[in-house]
Parts: structure tokens; C-alpha cells; sequence
């Protein structure tokens, strides 16, 4: 019987959740917290640009393509500064009652 979430490396199923997002979680990008974690990518709702730190230790800001776009990148931090989601007012301001996420990351099942 095929055993999607094994932990077992051995197991012939093991490679089928290595790429598998274990949930979507909103991000609210920031120069000074990281993600705690290394996401399997990243979704964007709306935006213009993102600017990121990608698993291999480098530093990023790649412009988005559209709207509701993947990127499938090892992640460990988004960053305010260089991000851009195009949207202004309260619904871009993390303070505010109003705001709305724009970036999710892919928590991978195992990290």
C-alpha cells in the first residue's frame, strides 16, 4: 500500500512528500524576522516585486510576473525593504485592522 507521509528515507514513497506543502502560511514580509523555517516557495497574491532570502544564502528581488504567482525556492526570509505589492493604503499596512496578507509561504511537511 503506498504511504504518502512516510518518514521513512528508505521507503519507496519517501521522495513522493519532499516536494508536498505541508500548509500556506501568511507572511507579513520583514528585514529583522526570518521564517523560522525553510519554505518550499512562495504564492503571491498581488505584487510588483519580492525580495527574499533564498535557502542557498543569497539575497533576492525578482519582479512578479502576475497576479497569484508561484515560485518554487527554497525561502527563509521575505523582506520588507525591495517588496512590493502594489497596494497602498491600510490594506497594506500590517498595523491596521484592514490589512490583507499578499504573500504566503509553503511550510514543507518535514523541517
Amino acid at each position: 500500500m503506498r504511504d504518502p507521509f512516510t518518514d521513512d528515507p528508505t521507503h519507496p514513497d519517501y521522495n513522493n512528500t519532499r516536494l508536498a506543502a505541508y500548509d500556506l502560511i501568511p507572511v507579513t514580509p520583514s528585514d529583522t524576522t526570518p521564517l523560522g523555517f525553510t519554505a518550499l516557495g512562495v504564492y503571491v497574491q498581488p505584487g510588483r516585486k519580492l525580495s527574499f532570502r533564498a535557502a542557498a544564502g543569497e539575497d533576492r528581488t525578482i519582479p512578479i510576473a502576475a497576479d497569484n504567482f508561484q515560485l518554487r525556492v527554497g525561502i527563509t526570509q521575505i523582506y520588507e525593504t525591495g517588496s512590493d505589492s502594489g497596494r497602498s493604503g491600510d490594506i497594506d499596512n500590517p498595523a491596521s485592522p484592514e490589512y490583507e496578507p499578499w504573500v504566503w509561504v509553503m511550510k514543507p511537511y518535514r523541517n
